[in-house]
């Protein structure tokens, strides 16, 4: 399939061009030749851009569909339940008027630490939670050990550890130990799948997440001490402003 798009407003992530023809051949952009395009669309008055990442979602039924519809072309989901997972990874490879999903699967969070103080069984079944079951809660090593194998059993894209002691929104949370959370982010895990820590806390959450050597770090943007930024620039990992 060829498909020509005329007179349309490219940016390619650096630069604008005002107005151009671009073709589409199957799944590459092509260079125009002679051969004719099996499909015309008319850009004028459109811009065309590659597809956006949202890089913090929860999908369920619905999100993908809309997602696409603004752009979005693969999400990257950072908690959800297995059952919800697999039906969402079920949609998005079957499909292509949804967008393309990575996930983590369930956080790796303490008893009782964020956000299970969220997820109610009310609110989990509403989801599609069938059994109303929450998160599997990482409690020790040898919990954090069982729970990287059955994240890496779904067929995870990294994992994502919650270190947030609620202190941002007023709460005091349990977090996850210093033994426990190395052990998500390394060994085979960290071979696999690699770590994420999801906001910022203000007691301590630096030091440990740089021991568990996490990939990626999005803190909300009001949640990021002076300190914290510095001993990030130094570790080197990807930090990324969010307000999810």
């Amino acid at each position: 399939m060829r498909t020509l798009i005329r007179n349309v407003r490219v940016f390619d992530g650096e630069r604008t061009v005002p107005c151009t023809d671009v073709l589409i051949d199957g799944d590459r952009i092509a260079e125009p030749g002679e051969r004719a395009a099996d499909l015309e669309v008319d850009g004028t008055g459109r811009t065309l851009l590659p597809g956006l990442i949202d890089a913090h979602t929860h999908a369920y039924d619905g999100d993908l569909a809309e997602a696409l519809r603004f752009g979005v072309t693969t999400e990257l989901e950072m908690n959800n339940l297995p059952p919800i997972l697999a039906a969402q990874r079920r949609l998005a490879a079957g499909r292509d008027d949804v967008a393309d999903l990575r996930s983590s699967s369930m956080i790796a969070t303490a008893p009782g630490g964020h956000p299970s103080q969220l997820m109610t069984p009310d609110l989990l079944r509403a989801l599609g939670g069938d059994s109303g079951a929450g998160l599997d809660p990482v409690g020790d090593v040898g919990q954090a050990k069982a729970f990287v194998e059955a994240r890496l059993a779904e067929g995870v894209d990294y994992l994502k550890i919650a270190v947030d002691d609620g202190a941002v929104s007023g709460m005091n949370l349990p977090v996850l130990d210093r033994p426990s959370c190395r052990r998500p982010g390394g060994g085979r895990a960290r071979r696999r799948a690699p770590g994420h820590r999801p906001r910022g806390d203000r007691q301590g959450g630096t030091d440990r997440r740089m021991d568990a050597g996490v990939d990626g770090w999005p803190p909300l943007l009001d949640s990021l001490p002076e300190e914290d930024a510095e001993c990030d620039e130094r570790s080197q990992d990807r930090l990324v402003r969010t307000r999810s």
